[in-house]
């Protein structure tokens, strides 16, 4: 999900407050993480076809090169590739190219999505 800034909290004019129900906040939850999934994979499409693929998903060189210099990771440097593979995988994306793969548009419900890259020819796996 994009945001974790979610809060369960209405407050109406008079001042009360109202928190909703665990099962309501969880649907709510689910439903703007399923529009945020639609919109990385029409995003991630759209970059796609002006054709940027994995080899331009990268950081700025500081990171690449200086280690980290606070928090858990200090001292160490940033494995970008092993970053893009995993997060690839999580996206459901080709981990070689950083191209959706054709299932990813097909759970999401975005064929024409697919077919547009294809119109474009981006091969899909």
């Amino acid at each position: 999900m994009a945001s974790k800034n979610i809060k369960a909290v209405v407050v109406r004019g008079d001042g009360f407050v109202e928190v909703a129900k665990p099962r309501e906040f969880e649907r709510l939850v689910e439903e703007v993480a399923r529009i945020d999934e639609h919109i990385v994979n029409i995003e991630k499409a759209y970059i796609i076809r002006k054709g940027v693929r994995r080899s331009s998903d990268t950081l700025p060189k500081r990171f690449l090169k200086e280690s980290v210099r606070m928090g858990p990771s200090a001292g160490h440097v940033i494995e970008l590739s092993r970053m893009l593979d995993e997060y690839y995988s999580v996206r459901g994306w080709d981990p070689e190219s950083g191209v959706p793969t054709e299932a990813k548009l097909r759970e999401l419900g975005l064929q024409d999505v697919a077919e547009d890259l294809r119109k474009h020819g981006v091969n899909l796996k």
